[in-house]
């Protein structure tokens, strides 16, 4: 069952209703709620790459403070919220150590190629 979500101003990757587990998903320009049974890597990966480019994902509700019924459903919680929110909370490192990075190996290559 998909449920649309318009105009959202922050939204978590992964909620919890009536005791079942789903993660967000952008499907043909729109935000979609799937069970989290359902997530692909393909889906981990664009939940990342959302996450890295944009201020408006909230945190996910720790496991212990959800209800889960389905033995697997809380599984795949528990072990993607747990990494979302570390993502959430060290976004702005991980950002930095990555333009730090690209700027050192940009500005090696450009001195090498420059000695040409």
């Amino acid at each position: 069952m998909k449920h649309m979500i318009k105009g959202v101003k922050f939204m978590k990757a992964l909620i919890v209703e009536n005791k079942k587990a789903y993660y967000h998903k952008k499907n043909e320009g729109e935000i979609v709620k799937e069970p989290i049974t359902n997530i692909s890597s393909k889906d981990v990966k664009n939940l990342i790459l959302y996450i890295l480019k944009r201020d408006d994902i909230e945190l996910c509700e720790p496991c212990e403070n959800v209800e889960i019924v389905n033995k697997a459903e809380k599984i795949i919680y528990d072990n993607l919220s747990k990494k979302i929110n570390n993502l959430i909370e060290n976004k702005n490192k991980i950002v930095n150590d990555i333009e730090k990075n690209f700027n050192t190996m940009a500005s090696k290559y450009k001195t090498e190629d420059s000695n040409d």
